[in-house]
């Protein structure tokens, strides 16, 4: 008998044919009623544990989107960390380039600062120097003005080594063995080379400037090549002047400031060197010696560049290299005999 009897016995009642007529039924994983759990369709778990793997299996997709964002968060942040850290060595410690950031509240500067030009009695001198009269030699090939205003410095100061200003019979052609005290070296505009000249605008419209380089000495400093004997200035002058090497000459060698710097020159050039020297062999010991006139033509050689790239500014440094002794045989420091600029071609 089904249900209830009169003897209080009632049959077992099971959960295999038990069917709910409501919706909401059919869809729980679990139902309580009269005090009973009654489980349906595949589920046979406790309902505790029904509601925990319903939790979840709610909470990890946002637990997988979460450690997604993280992740890319993470590789962006070591991407950045990498290209600062990059940039940072390609820059080097150039004041051209540290120059981009404003140090007093470390915000991005409009323009990059650049050392001011100094036209010292006492060193290595290059021209022309920059239009704000800093050591960025900016050419602007499009802007004849700027053109103009960079090869009208260098017309000025060739000036006195043209032939018409030394006719006269106070200068004289020297020589290691020839160079008068009472009178004036000559040096004639053509030593610095048929493309370094006034008709070719000294190479600044085609992007291929030249830079001249002026060794001024006080007349109680005396100057002369280098020795086997000076040790390491001496194989560091072989290995940077070659076959330009002169016993009565000091060297001069301009090369890139860093690697980032060399890697702005092309690696050829139709012109042959990319960096070259007019004279080759540098400047002349024996015109700087102990004087009795006031008139003096200072040596220069002019450097030319032929394969520069556009765009980018390019931290250049000239060193000589001869030793240089005032008038008590003291040796004097090799860096004040070398100078630095920036070749800027737009």
């Amino acid at each position: 008998m089904s249900g209830g009897s009169g003897s209080g016995v009632y049959d077992p009642v099971t959960t295999t044919d038990v069917q709910f007529g409501d919706a909401d039924d059919r869809h729980c994983k679990f139902q309580v009623r009269g005090g009973r759990i009654y489980n349906f369709g595949t589920y046979k778990k406790s309902g505790i544990k029904a509601v925990c793997d319903e939790i979840r299996n709610r909470s990890r997709p946002k637990c997988l989107f979460i450690v997604f964002v993280t992740t890319l968060v993470l590789i962006l942040m070591m991407l950045a960390i990498v290209i600062a850290a990059s940039h940072k060595r390609d820059k080097g410690t150039d004041p051209a380039f540290e120059a981009w950031t404003n140090k007093s509240n470390g915000n991005p500067a409009s323009v990059p600062i650049f050392e001011t030009w100094s036209n010292r009695s006492n060193g290595l001198v290059f021209v022309p120097y920059g239009l704000d009269k800093s050591v960025h030699i900016h050419i602007k090939l499009e802007e004849e003005n700027v053109i103009n205003a960079l090869t009208g410095t260098l017309e000025e100061v060739t000036k006195d080594y043209q032939i018409l200003k030394q006719q006269s019979a106070q200068y004289v052609d020297c020589n290691s063995t020839y160079a008068p005290q009472d009178k004036v070296c000559k040096q004639p505009l053509s030593s610095f080379g048929k493309y370094c000249s006034r008709e070719h605008r000294w190479g600044y419209t085609h992007g291929q400037p030249c830079v001249l380089l002026q060794l001024r000495l006080p007349q109680d400093v005396t100057v002369r090549s280098t020795r086997p004997k000076d040790g390491d200035l001496y194989v560091q002058a072989e290995k940077s002047l070659g076959n330009r090497t002169s016993v009565s000459h000091v060297g001069v060698s301009c090369e890139p400031a860093s690697p980032a710097d060399a890697k702005n020159f092309y690696e050829k050039s139709h012109f042959g060197d990319t960096i070259q020297y007019f004279p080759a062999e540098g400047f002349p010991t024996y015109v700087y010696r102990k004087r009795t006139t006031d008139e003096f033509l200072t040596p220069a050689v002019m450097v030319w560049f032929t394969s520069l790239r556009d765009l980018k500014p390019t931290r250049i440094n000239c060193k000589t290299w001869g030793v240089f002794e005032n008038d008590k045989r003291e040796r004097l420091s090799q860096d004040l005999y070398s100078t630095s600029f920036v070749l800027h071609i737009d």
